[in-house]
């Protein structure tokens, strides 16, 4: 199965999910240098699909890392 395939596929079985997220950030907006909540958020949406989170980056900012037996 090509990626394409599969993004497509989890976009579709998870479509609820994702557009409750989207729509709780735009409930909740920040401004700039000051996006605690969302970084919060994202950074635990990234660890609940398995990568390795790094939080703070600059203030607000997250990085996320997947592991795997060949990184780039």
């Amino acid at each position: 199965m090509e990626t394409a395939d599969i993004v497509e596929s989890s976009l579709t079985t998870h479509h609820a999910h994702w557009e409750k997220l989207r729509r709780d950030l735009h409930a909740h907006p920040e401004l700039r240098f000051e996006e605690h909540r969302t970084a919060d958020v994202v950074a635990r949406e990234l660890e609940a699909l398995g990568y390795e989170v790094s939080r703070g980056l600059g203030g607000t900012g997250v990085v996320a890392s997947l592991p795997g037996a060949n990184p780039a």
